[in-house]
Formats: structure tokens, sequence, C-alpha cells
């Protein structure tokens, strides 16, 4: 079904990297100030490396609204304002390509690397066999975690989605506990509803060839609950959840590489059933959500790859 979306371009920034763009989260909104214009720029960093990653952090379970940038191998921390508050220069010796967040855990790749820092410590240090395309954790909260070792997902150019185990408690550090051989190579990985679903263990993939699959991570195992064929062959290339329709869950928002946007709403199994689509026209990098411009309406913010 064709979404009835009306476009609206409010900012060009330039070409952008996959993933390099984020919506802040706001507390609440102040309806006493006058309406702003739609583009106002906050700050703007200074020239520099390529901005090769873009996550949001703060302490678990409070609002994720520090922003954290990695470029080269250095990773800097910035409030909402712009104020940077953080600068860590890692041990990597290649340019970082991924970054994940989670707390004080900090998870960085390079081409093979991975490099996991918990409070700025060099924790552990793992060489995939091959190139690393995406990279999640699962967060630690709940009951349902209790005992369980640090869980790190990797996605892999070898089409393989691996899982790695950490106990800080040892000095040999990760190691690849399973993993699981997909039949496409899985591009891209978001945790589901943001947190990993009601057993903070289910972790949404998208394939180089247009999949999109649910994951249960279990402690031993791993165990595909779904995968599906998009409406287009085209890689997935951003995947968020977000309550956009209204419904009882959060829905799956998709963005490709032909530009093709979809929506999937969730049921109470955790299936997800296509609710409509809208094509751009551009290669997406990312995606997010909120109310941005109006403050009545949901809105789908999209960045594609000419910025």
């Amino acid at each position: 079904m064709e979404l009835s979306l009306m476009r609206l371009d409010f900012a060009q920034v330039g070409t952008t990297n996959r993933l390099c763009m984020r919506v802040i989260p706001s507390e609440k909104v102040d309806k006493s100030k006058k309406k702003r214009p739609l583009e106002r720029i906050i700050y703007k960093l200074p020239p520099g490396p390529p901005i090769e990653a873009v996550c949001l952090g703060g302490a678990i379970g409070a609002l994720q609204d520090k922003v954290f940038v990695a470029s080269g191998s250095n990773v800097r921390g910035l409030s909402k304002k712009g104020k940077q508050f953080f600068s860590f220069d890692t041990t990597m010796a290649e340019r970082i390509r991924r970054m994940f967040i989670s707390g004080v855990d900090l998870l960085l790749t390079g081409q093979k690397s991975i490099n996991h820092y918990h409070d700025c410590a060099d924790t552990n240090y793992l060489l995939c066999p091959d190139d690393v395309l995406d990279i999640v954790c699962l967060t630690s909260t709940g009951d349902a975690w209790s005992g369980r070792p640090f869980t790190t997902v990797v996605a892999c150019v070898d089409a393989m989605i691996r899982f790695l185990a950490t106990s800080f408690q040892v000095t040999e550090g990760s190691n690849i506990a399973y993993e699981v051989q997909m039949k496409s190579v899985p591009n891209t990985l978001s945790l589901f509803m943001g947190d990993g679903g009601y057993s903070k263990q289910l972790v949404l993939y998208g394939t180089r060839s247009g999949k999109l699959g649910l994951i249960d991570v279990k402690t031993k195992e791993a165990e595909i609950k779904w995968e599906i064929s998009t409406t287009t062959l085209s890689a997935i290339t951003a995947i968020i959840c977000y309550p956009f329709t209204g419904l009882d869950h959060p829905d799956i928002l998709v963005g490709k590489d032909d530009g093709v946007l979809e929506i999937y709403t969730v049921d109470t199994e955790d299936n997800c059933t296509l609710y409509g689509i809208y094509d751009c026209d551009e290669s997406i990098t990312s995606l997010g959500c909120g109310r941005i411009c109006s403050e009545e309406e949901d809105e789908i913010v999209v960045c594609t790859y000419t910025g």
C-alpha cells in the first residue's frame, strides 16, 4: 500500500555515511516558545576526518540524549546544545567504521576488528574472520539477564551473524560463542523495539538482498523467528522501531538503498505485516522519527546519501 506522506526537504547537508543521522529525544516541549524556522543550526563541528558513526547515549534507563561521534580513531561526546563533554582517543590502529553504545560500554569496529571499552577501559578485542558490517549489544537490565555475559551481535560480509560473549571476570576477553549462517549478507542490525523487546534478546536484521528478519539471541544458540521478503530486492540500509501508526506496538521502519521506505506493524506475537511504502527516489542512509516540524503529528526523518 502506497503511503500518503507529504515530503518536505528542510536541510541539505552534503554526502552522508550510513547511520550517521539521529533524532535527539526531548523530555518535554515548551509550547509557550515561539515557533522556530524549520532549519536552525544549533552547532556544527569544525572540519576534520569524515564522521563514520553517530550514536545516542546516556545512563541505562535514562533519556538517551547525548550525542557520540566517531571519526578516525577518536570518539567525542556532545550535549544536545553542542558542548563537548567527552573525548576519547582509542588504541585502534585503523579508522572506526561502526559504533554502538550502551551505558558505559562502547563498542567500536574497524574493518575486521572489534574493540570493547568499559568506562573507557580497554576491556576486550576480537579479530573477526571477515569484514564487519554492523554491531549491536543486548541491554543487560531485567531479571532475564541474571548471570548472562555481556553479549555482542555482529553482522559480517561472509553472510554470518556472530554472537560474542564477554565476561568481565576473566582476562581472555571476548570469544565467539556461536554463529548463524545466513542465506544473504546481513547489512544492518537493530534492537527489536529499541531495547530487544520483552525478553531483551530480540534483534532485527536487514540483508543486502532485501530480506528483513528477527533473531532470538539465546544464551547458547540463536533462533531465527521469522524472515520475510520486502517489496524490493535492494539492500536494507537502516532499521528503526517507532510507534508511527499509533497501534498497540511500535512499528518497524525500513530504509533501503533504492530509496524505498517501508513501514511494518507488529502484533502481539512479534510478527510483522506491511503497512505501507513510500519511494524517496534517493538512497537512504539513516532514518529517524519524532515531532520535528509539528507538535501534533509524528514525522519520519529520512537522510539520503546525497544529504
